[in-house]
């Protein structure tokens, strides 16, 4: 994105959206500069809560950084829970990830009860029932 012909690879200073946390930004930027992408797992791994690793996620993705992405894509599924399946699962949708999409509705399957229980899931559920019917895989 820096480099590519957007109105960012011209500037001398970008303006960031209110909404992008430091921490998240943070690891983008270590990984731009170093592709270090053990670096922002380890922080990421210390992380108390998955909201870390889900902005990160959105931003590799906003940014295009395909490895990076990817890498996140495979940690996220492999630390999906009932209580964070549904945020997974609506980022997967507006990132359009097949593959975590799939994981997370396999997940959802298999867990159904539990992940019906979450807050996540009752102050979602509309839009993750839409989501499931969307992506109905068997």
């Amino acid at each position: 994105m820096l480099f590519s012909g957007l109105k960012e690879s011209s500037q001398q200073e970008i303006t960031l959206s209110p909404s992008i946390k430091y921490d998240e930004f943070e690891c983008v930027l270590h990984y731009i500069y170093t592709k270090n992408v053990d670096a922002v797992l380890e922080k990421i791994a210390n992380d108390s809560d998955s909201s870390l690793i889900l902005g990160v996620y959105d931003l590799a993705c906003v940014y295009q950084l395909k490895k990076l992405q990817s890498e996140l894509e495979l940690t996220l599924a492999l630390s999906i829970t009932p209580e964070n399946v549904c945020s997974t699962l609506l980022l997967a949708h507006q990132r359009d990830s097949h593959a975590l999409l799939l994981y997370c509705h396999l997940f959802i399957k298999q867990h159904l009860e539990e992940v019906k229980q979450t807050e996540d899931y009752l102050l979602n559920h509309q839009v993750v029932d839409e989501i499931l019917r969307a992506h109905a895989w068997s």
